[in-house]
């Protein structure tokens, strides 16, 4: 039997990817600039970059969604509103300054073209890539301040009350330790958000590569990568408050504590892949269901 082949439209794919590039280019540059160089966004190129690899990696589910399904009126419409919306926020975002709606107006544009070009199958296909994409927005200011303050407090407490019951000679007044004749400010890249964004981001991405059939164990992972940023970055403190203590201020700074930031990650990681040892043994433990066996009688 013949089965036709729905030919793929070269040149309007490459006027597409064009205009895509020119809308996105700009912004990107912008943030470059202002943003990424920043610790609180250096994760958004890496995420970008897994998000076009994860398009790569779909690109057989959505030729296949080229070829077996006819874009409904419904989807049309639904496309035609969304890239709309995606205008609006570019248009707003890039006369205002603003890079967090430019950055929303992509990801708009981003759902709103995959709808149009292969439909509701496409969008189905990139769930993933659409929600990893929204990691890469810029946190407003006012987000970034409510939430680190619970955080900073947290782990504020947390070193006091570790570094007394050791008989060290600490003190705290809010987020600012006291050891000895240093005082400590914990800041934001210290609380945990910036490092829990990010490492939000790369559970996700583990648990979406691992793909394990049982949802128990994802619902587990996903759920332990809050505490263990906050694990993580309570060793940091701790760590940074010692070297200080028994070094100097100067042992504490530069380099060492910026290297403290890639201990985070490789901390957060280490605890989450024996978290997940630890499930995949629960996991060899527990009874599987017995496949049914036709008997006859």
């Amino acid at each position: 039997m013949h089965t036709e082949t729905r030919p793929v439209p070269v040149a309007g794919l490459a006027v597409l990817v064009v205009a895509a590039l020119l809308v996105l280019v700009p912004t990107w540059l912008r943030l470059s600039d202002q943003l990424w160089h920043l610790e609180a966004y250096s994760h958004a190129p890496i995420i970008l970059a897994i998000v076009a690899w994860i398009c790569w990696r779909q690109r057989h589910a959505l030729a296949q969604a080229w070829q077996s399904h006819r874009v409904q009126r419904w989807e049309s419409v639904l496309a035609i509103g969304i890239l709309v919306m995606a205008t609006l926020f570019y248009i707003i975002g890039r006369s205002q300054n603003l890079p967090l709606f430019e950055s929303v107006g992509h990801w708009f544009f981003f759902i709103g073209a995959t709808l149009w070009l292969v439909g509701w199958p496409g969008v189905r296909a990139l769930w993933f890539a659409y929600l990893l994409f929204l990691f890469a927005v810029p946190i407003p200011g006012f987000l970034i301040m409510a939430a680190t303050g619970s955080l900073k407090a947290l782990i504020s407490s947390a070193v006091e009350q570790g570094l007394y019951a050791f008989g060290y000679p600490v003190a705290r007044s809010g987020v600012v330790l006291t050891i000895g004749q240093y005082q400590l400010l914990v800041a934001d890249a210290c609380s945990g958000l910036n490092s829990l964004y990010s490492l939000a981001a790369l559970g996700l991405v583990y648990v979406y590569l691992a793909a394990y059939p049982q949802r128990w164990r994802n619902g587990w992972l996903l759920a332990a990568i809050l505490p263990v940023a906050v694990l993580a970055n309570f060793i940091r403190v701790l760590a940074l408050v010692l070297i200080t203590y028994h070094y100097g201020d100067e042992a504490g700074q530069g380099f060492v504590h910026d290297f403290a930031g890639f201990f985070v990650f490789g901390v957060a990681l280490v605890v989450l892949f024996l978290i997940d040892l630890l499930l995949g043994m629960i996991a060899r433990r527990r009874p599987t269901q017995a496949p049914l066996t036709e008997v006859m009688v």
